[in-house]
């Protein structure tokens, strides 16, 4: 399903990621891949990842509370959303992710201002010792996008 982002939404984007950005600095959270070049770069593109989302499901997304473990709330559950450049990009989480797991994880791929949002997985079938892999920065869960649901699901 691909969302086209308006030029309004881009700046939302541009003007949170740099806010969030600075936020976790002053707060000493390290960013996992800090590109000191592009401050706030994999913010902008989470932030597009989860204005999308919102969008297309018809909820608000969360952009202000850097505190709460979710980006959307919808009627099935709290959700992460997790974007990606990468094109043929897969789902990705930290391990340490399952302390603060929110219920469904939806991926997307970014190639601004397009949004694809390739599919979601509930946490249950995600976060399990099957899924654990190490693709070269460490263990991880991983799901390749060709086992996520359609996120059209989602809407039913």
């Amino acid at each position: 399903m691909i969302v086209k982002l308006s030029k309004d939404q881009l700046a939302v984007c541009d003007d949170l990621s740099k806010h969030r950005w600075n936020v976790c600095r002053q707060n000493g959270q390290k960013g996992e891949r800090l590109k000191f070049d592009n401050p706030g770069h994999d913010d902008y593109v989470g932030l597009a990842g989860e204005l999308a989302v919102a969008e297309y499901l018809g909820v608000e997304p969360n952009l202000g509370d850097t505190k709460i473990d979710y980006d959307l709330e919808i009627p099935q559950g709290y959700v992460d959303v997790k974007s990606t450049e990468r094109q043929n990009g897969n789902l990705l989480a930290p391990l340490r992710q399952k302390k603060h797991p929110t219920d469904i994880y939806i991926l997307c791929t970014i190639n601004v201002p397009a949004v694809d949002i390739v599919g979601y997985v509930l946490t249950s079938e995600f976060m399990v010792d099957e899924n654990i892999r190490n693709i070269g920065g460490g263990d991880c869960y991983f799901l390749s996008r060709e086992e996520l649901h359609p996120v059209e699901e989602l809407l039913q």
